[in-house]
């Protein structure tokens, strides 16, 4: 992969955020209409300061014990597998952003795609933002890594 390959000329740039202290449910709805799993939380600055994925909200509506099982479709022919009640769920989604946003993990737009395939490593992240003096300027996910390497390794030409 030639060395002057930065994130910047894979990542997506038209990239959904949104505010801190906002209610979940507006953070479900855009995911959810957009169909993207990646929020990133700016301040009142527009600075970076969390990220909500769609995995983190699913897993507030699951029961705790859902992970630890092998077996899921037992439990559910069995009645076993209650999910919150509606009046329960309404509560969790007008809580604010904040308290379900992990930390920010993100990269500067000169960042090489090694770095940045390392960074998304480390991090279990299927999305990686990407910054530019804190603020958020684009996105970069598994896929447009994926494909960066292959175009290269593989010399295919680059397509958008």
């Amino acid at each position: 992969m030639p060395n002057n390959e930065t994130i910047a000329n894979w990542m997506k740039t038209k990239v959904f955020t949104i505010q801190s202290g906002a209610p979940l449910t507006d953070a479900v709805a855009l995911m959810v209409g957009r169909k993207f799993g990646t929020l990133p939380v700016l301040d009142s600055e527009g600075r970076h300061i969390g990220t909500l994925s769609l995995s983190d909200i699913i897993h507030r509506f699951l029961p705790d014990f859902v992970s630890l099982l092998d077996n899921i479709d037992f439990v559910i022919d069995f009645g076993a597998l209650t999910l919150p009640s509606e009046e329960e769920s309404r509560a969790e989604l007008a809580r604010p952003v904040d308290d379900l946003m992990e930390e920010p993990v993100s990269v500067e737009q000169d960042c090489s795609l090694a770095r940045a395939l390392s960074v998304m490593e480390k991090h279990e992240l299927v999305d990686l933002p990407v910054v530019q003096d804190g603020r958020v300027i684009g996105i970069a996910s598994w896929v447009d890594v994926g494909r960066a390497f292959l175009t290269a390794t593989l010399k295919l030409p680059a397509r958008d």
